[in-house]
């Protein structure tokens, strides 16, 4: 037994050196990087930053207003950047080098994961074949996926969330009906579930198929009583959690609760009316970026039916209905992102790593240059999976321009290096930049800002963090950052008439346009430049031109952003 827990320290120790190693290799450089778009900036870190600088200034309602405004996004992450920021201080750097090394903590958490699946169905036993191998393969499948080491530098919630369900999977296949063992189940269920709520509620999903199979077995057995005992344990804080989000939200009230509930639903049930992403696009997301090559998707598809003959070992049961859990609604529903892949991926490595080291042969020369030609065959000339794949799926340009940006942007999806491109979907950082400039230029240093745009590069809290960032006081973020500053996100006219225009904007001293208001252009946001023209020529406001910011142009034209400041007229 001493030399068995020897050699799992000894394969421990050895799995964080090899992890340490890659998030050195992988640390993101500033240089060159999009700044942070909308959901970085207005759900990530206008929250943690709203947390961190309440609690330095002892503003204890400021610090709960944060936490409980975290509606539609939860609030581990941003306590988590908050936190980071504590230390290193009020930096996007940190924030983008601290998600790299969360999913570092992934994948470390993938290798321990894979182990406890290989050791609980191995029981008292003797190592079998492949045991081993499997968490070494598992964590270098998960370590070769272009698509969360490319989000592990943004600030979206995927690749925190992948860290929490894979220790929350870990959790689970260690329980043994102790309680401490159960509790920590739950714990990290409830933290997996406050990262994203989605997420966390189709990994419960599978958790609870697993549980249900296990309370079949003890009622058919006899045991039921050490079953139920074991599963108060586990409920306990997920259920304590809850309870305090959407019932009572202390030291908030039954206001704030009504709105957490009245956001989950509204978030869970947004986005059906979308027309459903085509196929194609799903599946090149899924073989060319979530995988280096289309060939090692097949692969890992190979791994994970391999494990079939396993199917009712516990262990490898939750990893099946966890994947389901996952994949199956992020395939169906009609909204699509390529980093909603994210999550699917810890059980999809873990059962790969487990049913490849399975058939793979025994430690050995025979093992290494199996390995040895299967890399070969997966990793060779990676572009032809990308460029055939978007041929057979008919999304080819036919334009060779248009071709040529195609094939460079499935260039940088297998990019696993620290210049890889980052997807902030935000502005360059010299756009971003210079038009913080302007702003700031343009506004005194305790005035309320308003903002009468709408773009997806450029949100309200990235003028409240870019005010602050250029020595704006803290004392007016925490005044101003919690009131919506803004007409609309949304591509839909509110029909605001003149009187709820002007109620609105007397909420400001000085109110920033941008001219288009969209910056990439787009017709359906239109609508806010003749909220513009009415402030000016219905009710009286003066406006100066702070500047001009040039915008390269991505799929169209360059243009000229033209930024002013719009001022009340004297009562």
């Amino acid at each position: 037994m001493v030399g068995i827990k020897g050699a799992d320290r000894a394969q421990t120790l050895r799995a964080v050196v090899a992890v340490c190693l890659l998030g050195l290799f992988w640390t993101v450089p500033m240089r060159d990087v999009s700044a942070w778009g909308w959901d970085e900036s207005m759900h990530a870190e206008l929250p943690a930053v709203r947390v961190l600088l309440g609690a330095k200034l002892g503003e204890w309602a400021s610090v709960s207003d944060a936490v409980h405004g975290c509606n539609q996004y939860p609030f581990a992450w941003p306590l988590c950047l908050a936190l980071v920021q504590a230390v290193c201080g009020i930096s996007e750097l940190a924030c983008r080098v601290a998600g790299t090394w969360i999913w570092c903590f992934a994948l470390l958490g993938l290798f321990q994961l894979t182990r406890a699946v290989v050791s609980t169905s191995r029981g008292h036993g003797p190592p079998r074949r492949g045991d081993d191998l499997a968490p070494w393969l598992a964590l270098a499948l998960g370590a070769l996926s272009p698509l969360p080491l490319a989000y592990s530098g943004t600030l979206f919630l995927e690749v925190p969330f992948a860290a929490a369900a894979v220790w929350a999977l870990r959790a689970w296949v260690l329980r043994d009906g102790t309680p401490r063992r159960e509790l920590v189940a739950g714990a990290w269920l409830a933290a997996a579930f406050f990262t994203k709520f989605n997420y966390g509620l189709m990994l419960g999903a599978g958790c609870a198929g697993a549980w249900v199979l296990e309370g079949v077995a003890a009622l058919s057995s006899g045991r039921s009583a050490p079953w139920l005992r074991a599963s108060a344990f586990l409920a306990a804080v997920p259920a304590l959690a809850c309870a305090w989000w959407f019932l009572l939200p202390v030291p908030e009230g039954a206001e704030a609760a009504a709105r957490h509930r009245a956001a989950l639903g509204s978030f869970l049930g947004g986005n059906r009316e979308l027309q459903a992403t085509a196929f194609g696009v799903r599946l090149m997301h899924w073989a060319c970026f979530f995988t280096f090559s289309a060939r090692l998707l097949v692969a890992q598809i190979a791994g994970v039916l391999a494990t079939l003959p396993r199917l009712f070992r516990p262990g490898v049961r939750v990893l099946w209905l966890c994947l389901a859990a996952m994949a199956v609604p992020l395939w169906l529903h009609p909204f699509h992102l390529d980093r909603f892949l994210i999550p699917a991926g810890p059980p999809l490595w873990a059962l790969a790593g487990l049913g490849l080291a399975r058939v793979l042969p025994p430690a050995g020369p025979r093992r290494v240059a199996v390995l040895a030609l299967a890399a070969v065959a997966v990793f060779s000339y990676p572009a032809h999976d990308a460029r055939t794949l978007s041929r057979a799926v008919r999304l080819a340009a036919s334009d060779p321009r248009v071709r040529a940006v195609q094939l460079e942007t499935f260039r940088g999806w297998r990019d696993l290096t620290a210049h890889r491109p980052l997807p902030t979907a935000g502005l360059g950082r010299a756009e971003h930049d210079a038009l913080s400039d302007l702003v700031a230029a343009g506004v005194g240093p305790t005035e309320r800002v308003g903002w009468l745009g709408l773009s997806s590069e450029y949100s309200p809290a990235a003028i409240h963090l870019a005010l602050l960032e250029r020595g704006g006081p803290a004392e007016r973020l925490l005044r101003d950052a919690h009131r919506p500053m803004d007409v609309t996100f949304e591509g839909v006219d509110p029909g605001w008439d003149d009187d709820r225009l002007a109620a609105w904007a007397w909420g400001f001293d000085v109110v920033v346009c941008t001219e288009p208001p969209d910056f990439r252009g787009r017709a359906a946001r239109a609508f806010i430049s003749a909220y513009q023209r009415r402030l000016l020529a219905s009710l009286g406001w003066t406006h100066e031109v702070l500047g001009t910011v040039d915008l390269p142009g991505v799929r169209s034209r360059p243009l000229t952003l033209k930024v002013f400041a719009c001022r009340p007229p004297t009562r």
